[in-house]
């Protein structure tokens, strides 16, 4: 049976070049008709929830931290009830900020760039682009949003980020001059030059690396007075041609990224630091010992896989990047390689893989509302991040809610504590999504749909969806 289902698969499948695009051009188109149809759904759904639907849930609801109607994009769309972001994000596989920004980009384009809308519905403009102008103009007024739909549109369909961010500061001289005025004042400095920045994106490397992806990478952007650029260049191109010069064959550019990292770690090329009379001009020890270090702070879980060697991602967090997954052979590297300047800090934990009565022993059960410092300890490093479908929140920023409410009987204890972002503290408290703990880091949900949710918060787990729960 699976040979002859295999053999019909291969006589469908495309036999040359020519049936291999005509098959991919098919695919795209409904693909796109599949995004425009979805972006439509998105609207309808808003639509479904306005402030009167706030209004009729406060008579089940009530007290500080109960569902508000937000604006999200821009003036002249609608207001919405913010907890029906909740049920839109997770039904398309969205974390929370994801899913809020698909749907401000879909009410952008309803409401206040119906031209780029209607391109999308006809299927002129693919829905990605269309969203990613969307993105442009919530911050600017309903006037140089429709200068911006009018103008875009013969273009839209190949319009980059240059074209896009010309188009918005086009529609805003034209609209309104005196706010064009003063973003071009706020850009400069006393002295009439661009203010200087340097940024680094961390927030979608978390996010990644929470997920398990170990090649996650940040973007860097800013703006240098150009004797500092000129020295950040030629320390940078010195850095990349030492590490061609030691045998890599990696591309230009990724040997310049990397020499970057170096510099930061090494100061290579730019020697910043103060010598102090005692040290001695020339004094190596005196600048080793002020040279930046990378301090990192490893969480160790000891579970059989760590002791059996087949244990080889490890969990990093540090201060800015917050929770990293990396290789335990980078981990080898900061505690062995001196040429890194590495400073390691090893946190022993208990193996929060144990089973609850054992956990409990350990850590102990409360019959207190507060939560004893070990115990939210213990908690945040199993869970390590938000445990409502999807979210990736470091649990460090989370709070520590009772699954089962301590005034109904819920024990302040590990198998009764789960951390949650404020606004899923919020629509589990004052909405009608509801949860259980099934085991330690395994949490199911269930919606105001019944449609329900698995959440692993393993490091190789993730969120799954199951079959609709029938009704109680």
């Amino acid at each position: 049976m699976s040979e002859g289902v295999d053999e019909v698969q291969q006589e469908q499948e495309p036999v040359d070049p020519a049936a291999v695009l005509v098959a991919l051009r098919t695919a795209r188109t409904t693909a796109d008709a599949a995004e425009a149809t979805q972006l439509k759904l998105a609207v309808t759904w808003a639509t479904m929830h306005p402030p009167q639907s706030v209004e009729d849930a406060a008579t089940w609801s009530s007290g500080p931290g109960r569902e508000r109607a937000r604006q999200l994009a821009g003036e002249g769309t609608p207001e919405v009830g913010e907890f029906c972001l909740a049920d839109l994000a997770t039904t398309l596989g969205l974390p929370p900020e994801s899913g809020r920004a698909y749907l401000t980009a879909a009410l952008e384009l309803a409401y206040r760039l119906p031209r780029l809308y209607a391109a999308v519905m006809d299927g002129r403009l693919p829905a990605w682009r269309a969203r990613r102008i969307a993105e442009r103009t919530t911050g600017i007024s309903r006037a140089a949003a429709d200068f911006v739909d009018r103008h875009l549109l013969p273009v839209a369909h190949r319009a980059g980020p240059a074209v896009l961010d010309r188009a918005v500061a086009a529609a805003i001289a034209a609209t309104d001059p005196d706010l064009a005025e003063r973003l071009a004042r706020e850009a400069r400095d006393a002295e009439g030059h661009a203010k200087r920045f340097l940024d680094l994106d961390f927030k979608a490397t978390a996010d990644a690396s929470a997920q398990g992806d170990l090649s996650a990478t940040v973007s860097l952007s800013g703006c240098l007075d150009l004797d500092d650029a000129v020295d950040l260049e030629t320390a940078i191109r010195a850095g990349a041609q030492l590490r061609a010069d030691l045998g890599s064959d990696a591309p230009l550019d990724e040997r310049r990224a990397h020499a970057a990292g170096d510099l930061a770690r090494q100061q290579l090329g730019l020697d910043l630091t103060t010598v102090t009379e005692e040290d001695g001009e020339g004094s190596a020890g005196s600048r080793a010992a002020r040279r930046p270090t990378k301090n990192v702070s490893l969480v160790v879980h000891l579970t059989r896989a760590a002791l059996d060697g087949s244990g080889e991602v490890v969990t990093v967090r540090h201060p800015i990047t917050g929770e990293v997954l990396t290789l335990a052979e980078q981990v080898r590297t900061w505690c062995h390689d001196p040429a890194t300047a590495t400073t390691v800090t090893v946190q022993p934990v208990i193996d929060l893989t144990l089973d609850d009565d054992v956990v409990e022993q350990v850590v102990g059960h409360g019959t207190s509302y507060r939560i004893p410092t070990h115990l939210d300890r213990t908690v945040r490093l199993r869970d390590r991040h938000c445990v409502f479908p999807y979210c990736t929140r470091p649990a460090e920023s989370c709070d520590l809610d009772h699954t089962v409410p301590y005034g109904a009987g819920g024990e302040t204890c590990a198998a009764n504590l789960a951390p949650l972002c404020r606004y899923h503290h919020r629509l589990k408290t004052h909405g009608r999504w509801r949860y259980r703990h099934l085991r330690p880091g395994l949490y199911e949900w269930t919606s105001p749909q019944r449609e329900t949710y698995r959440v692993d918060t393993r490091p190789h787990g993730g969120t799954t969806r199951g079959s609709p729960r029938a009704p109680d």
